[in-house]
């Protein structure tokens, strides 16, 4: 089933998208560069960076988290995230999750609530599980 493509967000970066790859796939992604209200760089979830691309609203190659994807849509074997999870990050999320559990999910908007678990809490325990299979993988064969 097409999902409707009328919808207006703002660009940011660090915003989940989703975005389509060079292959035409729709996947989660992240902005990592907004070069104008039109144009911005994303960084697909799951794969390094050497397949970042440019995206543009106008032609709707890059739209509102999970307008077009369902769960993960990276590399199927092993995840590649060019990066390492900081613990930082992992404050922020438990702080996060504190508030929503305290203010019953009033904190956020239903969008900025969906940004959050469907985007940063989603790939953070991905990534988090990912990790830990790697080690097992690596230890036990």
């Amino acid at each position: 089933m097409e999902k409707s493509s009328s919808f207006s967000f703002v660009p940011k970066v660090r915003l989940w998208v989703d975005a389509q790859d060079s292959d035409g796939n729709w996947r989660l992604a992240r902005i990592t560069e907004v070069y104008n209200s039109d144009t911005v760089l994303v960084s697909f979830d799951g794969r390094s960076t050497r397949y970042d691309k440019i995206c543009y609203l106008s032609n709707f190659t890059v739209t509102p988290l999970r307008l077009h994807t369902q769960g993960y849509t990276g590399q199927q074997r092993i995840t590649t995230r060019d990066y390492e999870i900081q613990p930082s990050q992992v404050k922020l999320m438990e702080q996060k999750m504190t508030l929503l559990r305290r203010t019953e999910f009033k904190a956020f908007s239903a969008y900025e609530l969906t940004l959050f678990i469907r985007g940063d809490l989603f790939v953070l325990i991905d990534d988090l599980l990912t990790k830990v299979y790697l080690v097992i993988l690596l230890v036990y064969h």
